[in-house]
Parts: structure tokens; C-alpha cells; sequence
């Protein structure tokens, strides 16, 4: 199921347009920036679910813009693109928590395979926090229901005290 919004950020005009290309044929909503500071005013102004990010860049490269943006906001989830990706970078931004890492040049289908991976992270982290705010609500109902029973019970005893007194 798309329909996620989908922020690309990459200082090259042909794999933004590549990206935006694949993704929208596949019924994302994406938006694109060419630079790091273009892309953080994006994100604050609206919402985004998955950030896809070069890493090299001029001004803001990738790996910062990964830290503002988790500070902005933690639950988007970020794909990295990279023509000069090693395996070192590649460890090291997984362990900060990006999603995944794609190398360039790409096919459609490596795209589609790390968007779909991360994209699911992103539902299941939502659907996570879902659920542990309902259990909570839950969780709250029940000790509201167990205090008026012991409430009732304390105030029928208190009836019996009453008529025992009389």
C-alpha cells in the first residue's frame, strides 16, 4: 500500500528526478530538495514518513541532515543513497539507525526493495506505539472500574454499619 510521503534529498538533479519517478509511479507522494537545509525546512513545515538522503553533499551532507532530522523528529525513518558508499559507512549509519543504504547506480527494483523495507518499519513502529496507547487506555479503564467496585463495595458496607447502628 503506498500513499506515504517520501522527502528525497540528493544534490543531483538526475537521481532526484529518478527517484521521484520510480516512487510516484508507484503512488507515493514525494517531494524533493537539492540540499540538507532546503530539506529541514521542508520537514518542519510538513509531514514526511520516509526521508531518502545522499550522503555526499555540499553544505549539509547526509549524515548531519540524518541527526537533525531525529531530533526534529525521530519516527521518520531514512534511506541512504551513495556513490561512494564503503562498508564502513554503511555499518556506522545502520547503528545510528538508518534504515537502509542504497549504492549508486541503483536499479528501480534495489530502490523499491529498501523504500518497501523501511516503509514497513515505519508501519510497524506506528502500529507498535498504536497498541501500547490503547493497552495503556486499557490498563486505565480496568483500574477505574476496579476502584468503583471497591467503592460500591465500601460504600454498601458502609450502609450495613449504618443499619447495624440504628
Amino acid at each position: 500500500m503506498a500513499g506515504e510521503r517520501i522527502l528525497i534529498v540528493d544534490d543531483e538533479d538526475m537521481i532526484r528526478d529518478l527517484c521521484s519517478h520510480i516512487l510516484v509511479a508507484e503512488g507515493y507522494a514525494v517531494t524533493t530538495m537539492s540540499n540538507g537545509e532546503a530539506a529541514l525546512e521542508e520537514l518542519r513545515r510538513g509531514s514526511t514518513d520516509l526521508l531518502i538522503t545522499d550522503i555526499k553533499m555540499p553544505g549539509m551532507d547526509g549524515l548531519e541532515l540524518f541527526e537533525r532530522v531525529r531530533k526534529l523528529n525521530p519516527d521518520i525513518v531514512t534511506v541512504f543513497l551513495t556513490g561512494h558508499g564503503t562498508i564502513d559507512t554503511a555499518i556506522e549509519s545502520l547503528m545510528r539507525g538508518v534504515e537502509g543504504f542504497v549504492l549508486k547506480p541503483f536499479t528501480q527494483e534495489e530502490l523499491l526493495n529498501a523504500v518497501d523495507r523501511a516503509i514497513t518499519r515505519s508501519r510497524l513502529q506506528k502500529e507498535n506505539i498504536r497498541l501500547k496507547q490503547q493497552d495503556e487506555r486499557v490498563l486505565q479503564m480496568a483500574r477505574l472500574d476496579k476502584e468503583d467496585i471497591v467503592l460500591k463495595k465500601e460504600k454498601a458496607d458502609l450502609h450495613l454499619i449504618i443499619q447495624d447502628s440504628m
